[in-house]
């Protein structure tokens, strides 16, 4: 029992699903109190918030991976960043100390650069999106502008606690940040619930994540400082960027940069955009479902994200077979991941919701099950485009403009036609054109090996897993969501 509990503490899988199960506490726990104990126009800034959130994420304009990714190339023993995504064999098998060392001054370097224009998209979205916000509400202006400033300064200080993040994840101390991180979450989550229940609102939730984003940067700090190597407990100052490092860096970080803002970035700030054209009771129940949608995604993520570092250390030392089967085998579990949490929230979501009397709802079934779908397809051609980026060669910038583009476009036009059902339609129709097929076909060719026999290993049996699943949510939902809202009532009436 003591083997088994050391093993799961110490496995980057285990503690990744941790460090996401701890992050769905805050969907279990603090949501039904968000959707019940603040109003309609509460609720709806509450989750404008969280989509400037998520944008904050897709603003890191890949510094994260690509940066951490050198790292583990170090850590894996190469000398040679430029050289260290090839097929060759690595020369090394000891971590190259110095290397990651230089990495991460650089890092750090990076990250305050980034920071300073993030702060700038901040005051823009302010700008335009909070107060257009807060001009069609009728009351409580100046709290929600004190909840978003104070939001804003929480997201900076966790945008610069990355640059320690990268030095974790690249020297392989994945299960040791989850850790920290799960802890975090539970007082997040602790701290919130008591607030909430004794009947504060915004203010006090935003404080809450602002005193936590502290804890983190500062065991972020303390971790790396921890680690046993003299390089980096040096104190030692910087004279500036390396350009050998920023050479490497720079093309895959622009490249990544634009995908993301191509495709996640896009969602977000279309979603922004959403909010200055519609009313409260709308952006909630879309913004609501977009982050149940979302929140499914991240979890799915687990199985295959946090062997990340393992997969680049494995392209450094030319073991393609091995990468084949483990990244196969991570794009399977994300994949039944995705299939069943996506059954869950389409088929018994509304019933809870009813249940527990909220003052929002998801949107229809139909444009669930087109998110979903749409969604699916976007995790499988993702997982390839990072499969592909342990080579250190981010060619997918040239696909996501073409898709960005066509997105753009299918917005402009339907949006103000067909509403809410114009975002998984725009964005499936314009991944259907390159993103879903082409992501695959450079991933599985740099693995050497052929499309069916990989797809074997990954993708046929949790697609059919995921469109029997679909089926039956779509048309026993209102069954479900019946049996939710009894079992639910049968619960609370026997407590």
């Amino acid at each position: 029992m003591k083997a088994v509990f050391l093993r799961a503490w110490n496995s980057s899988t285990f503690t990744t699903w941790g460090n996401f199960l701890s992050s769905t506490l805050k969907l279990v726990i603090i949501t039904p109190l968000i959707l019940t104990k603040l109003g309609v126009d509460g609720i709806a800034f509450w989750y404008l918030l969280m989509t400037v959130h998520s944008l904050s994420m897709v603003l890191d304009f890949g510094l994260l991976p690509t940066l951490s990714r050198l790292i583990s190339y170090a850590f894996g023993g190469s000398n040679n960043l430029r050289n260290a995504g090839t097929s060759s064999k690595s020369e090394f098998d000891e971590p190259n100390w110095k290397l990651i060392k230089e990495v991460f001054d650089n890092t750090r370097i990076l990250y305050l650069f980034v920071t300073v224009l993030f702060l700038i998209v901040l005051s823009g979205i302010g700008l335009f999106v909070i107060s257009d916000f807060i001009n069609k509400i009728e009351s409580g202006p100046y709290n929600y502008w004190l909840c978003y400033n104070i939001f804003s300064v929480s997201l900076i200080i966790n945008f610069f606690s990355k640059s320690y993040e990268a030095v974790l994840i690249g020297v392989n101390k994945v299960s040791l940040n989850n850790r920290w991180t799960i802890l975090l979450n539970i007082i997040n989550v602790l701290l919130m619930f008591i607030f909430l229940i004794q009947g504060f609102k915004l203010v006090a939730l935003t404080s809450i994540i602002l005193l936590i984003s502290v804890f983190n940067l500062l065991r972020s700090y303390i971790l790396v400082k921890r680690l046993n190597n003299s390089y980096l407990k040096s104190n030692k100052k910087v004279d500036g960027l390396n350009r050998e490092i920023l050479e490497v860096a720079w093309s895959p970080i622009w490249r990544s940069a634009i995908g993301i803002l191509g495709s996640t970035g896009l969602l977000h700030i279309s979603s922004l955009v959403y909010s200055t054209m519609t009313d409260a009771v709308t952006l909630a129940a879309y913004l609501f479902s977009l982050k149940m949608m979302s929140a499914i995604v991240q979890f799915s993520k687990a199985p295959f994200y946090s062997k990340i570092p393992i997969y680049s250390m494995l392209r450094a030392r030319g073991d393609l077979d091995e990468l084949g089967n483990r990244t196969a085998l991570g794009v399977q579990y994300s994949l039944y991941t995705f299939a069943i949490l996506s059954f869950v929230l389409i088929g018994f979501g509304n019933g809870l919701l009813s249940a527990i009397e909220s003052n929002t709802n998801l949107l229809e079934t139909e444009i669930l099950v087109l998110m979903a779908l749409v969604f699916f397809l976007e995790r499988h051609h993702g997982m390839h485009a990072q499969i592909y980026s342990t080579t250190n060669h981010i060619p997918f910038y040239i696909p996501i403009i073409i898709s960005g583009i066509l997105n753009i476009i299918l917005l402009v036009i339907s949006l103000p036609r067909i509403g809410v059902w114009a975002f998984p339609i725009s964005l499936g129709l314009s991944n259907l054109v390159i993103n879903n097929w082409w992501n695959v076909k450079i991933s599985v060719k740099s693995l050497e090996t052929s499309f069916l026999k990989y797809a074997r290993k990954s993708i046929v049996f949790p697609t059919i897993t995921f469109v029997g699943l679909l089926i039956i949510a779509y048309y026993f939902n209102a069954q479900f969501s019946i049996f939710t809202y009894e079992i639910f009532y049968t619960i609370k009436n026997i407590i």
